[in-house]
């Protein structure tokens, strides 16, 4: 397991919505709770964390930061989804005895981009070659970005095995951007500086592309889903 485990993938989002007439919301909209949880169950974290939450906030409707291929026509979890996640089965444990509907938001074809394997191979090679770099470099070059690299790998690990509660604190929602920030630009920025990674830098500016489009569509799939 790479360094970079707890960061690509920490930052999940629910979002949890109920009709305006039943929260009385004074402008008629829509109430929208999101909470950050994790795909990877912890010591801190695990399904019947985010299930206690899901049955305290009694949703409407689920969005689920999945693509469609994870469900079936009717808008149903695919039957080897429902148990593989925690948020999946918080869900599934959910639904046994209440009503609620269910939607995926993420992009599509998220899966096909994500796990391509030639790209997988090449990430986990930049990953391998900074690390390899910062063991041999760091104690000698104090320079920002490596102080910044460090300083990201010690703030992942610390973010990964936290409870829900602190992920969305303002505290822990101000990290996980960081994370999320210096996973992407600061990567990007590192592989301009240091001459031995030059080469990746067309592949990382791939990857900034589609986690800025990822995040752009959930958020338009969001506007749209609770206008239907």
């Amino acid at each position: 397991m790479n360094s970079f485990s707890g960061l690509f993938f920490i930052a999940v989002f629910l979002s949890f919505t109920k009709p305006a007439d039943q929260v009385k919301m004074s402008d008629g909209s829509t109430e929208i709770i999101i909470t950050g949880t994790v795909h990877t169950e912890t010591a801190s974290f695990n399904s019947d964390t985010l299930l206690q939450l899901i049955i305290k906030v009694k949703p409407d409707l689920i969005l689920v930061e999945t693509d469609s291929s994870y469900f079936t026509p009717d808008l149903e979890l695919n039957e080897d989804i429902k148990n593989e996640f925690p948020e999946t089965r918080a869900i599934t444990e959910y639904k046994k005895n209440h009503k609620v509907k269910l939607h995926p938001y993420d992009i599509n074809g998220r899966d096909v981009f994500i796990n391509d394997f030639d790209r997988i191979s090449l990430r986990n090679e930049i990953i391998y070659r900074i690390n390899n770099l910062r063991k041999n470099r760091f104690s000698s070059d104090t320079s920002a970005v490596w102080v910044n690299y460090e300083s990201l790998i010690r703030l992942a690990y610390k973010m990964s095995d936290t409870n829900l509660a602190y992920i969305n604190s303002g505290e822990g929602s101000f990290k996980i951007d960081s994370i999320n920030t210096f996973t992407y630009e600061g990567i990007g920025k590192l592989l301009k500086e240091v001459h031995e990674l030059n080469g990746y830098i067309d592949f990382w500016k791939k990857e900034i592309d589609f986690w800025n489009r990822r995040n752009e569509s959930m958020l338009e799939n969001i506007r749209i889903i609770i206008k239907e």
